[in-house]
């Protein structure tokens, strides 16, 4: 009951105010899920769980299946989720285009931490993004946890990736599943923010060549 008059307190807002874009953006992606039946979300670079939360917010009742490399973000985002029955929060690892151990460089703004150096060009436009730590991570190909943990039917599924410039990786690793699932949500940067960051028209080709037409994406600066 709580839940359904937060929901429509929302599209009330989302209405009425002057300024909806969060509202709009919200609820634009919760008729996509609901065009296509996805039943499964991917949420790949889930940080604490605040995408997750936001597809709840507005209206998404479908599996959430999370990913974050960091250990204080992970610990936070399986608290998080303990509410949820839905949402299952997957072992702390990355994801990457093989299997390896890797340094993960993480920012005073946590939400900013990257596998990739981060550009000071990126620094300007954001003080807090500066690196104050490193973490060794477990990477793995989204491919083999697909394959490992018996994903089959995946034709009613979105792959969402926002890893801070580490996109592509994440993609040329889910090769596979990118044949079956229905949706891909990419944040794509209009500048390399990040050392051997791939921009937004190489992550563009790469998916046009594995023929993913239905893609929602989200750009970043």
């Amino acid at each position: 009951m709580i839940d359904d008059l937060k929901f429509y307190y929302r599209k009330l807002i989302n209405k009425y105010s002057k300024y909806p874009i969060v509202y709009n953006n919200g609820f634009n992606l919760q008729k996509i899920l609901t065009h296509f039946k996805i039943n499964i979300v991917f949420d790949v670079g889930a940080y604490t769980g605040t995408y997750a939360m936001s597809l709840r917010r507005f209206g998404y009742r479908g599996k959430i299946i999370s990913f974050e490399p960091i250990r204080k973000s992970h610990d936070v985002l399986l608290r998080n989720s303990t509410v949820d029955k839905n949402w299952i929060v997957y072992s702390k690892i990355g994801l990457g285009d093989k299997k390896c151990l890797k340094d993960i460089y993480i920012s005073k703004k946590a939400d900013s931490s990257s596998f990739l150096k981060i550009k000071k060009e990126h620094l300007r436009l954001e003080p807090d993004s500066k690196v104050i730590n490193k973490e060794k991570v477990f990477v793995d190909k989204f491919d083999n946890v697909i394959r490992k943990n018996k994903y089959i039917n995946l034709s009613k599924s979105i792959l969402k990736i926002d890893t801070q410039g580490y996109e592509y990786e994440i993609l040329k690793g889910s090769k596979i599943a990118l044949k079956k699932i229905k949706l891909v949500q990419v944040e794509l940067s209009l500048v390399e923010l990040y050392k051997g960051q791939k921009n937004l028209e190489k992550i563009l080709e790469f998916l046009k060549k594995k023929k993913i037409s239905n893609m929602v994406n989200s750009s970043r600066f």
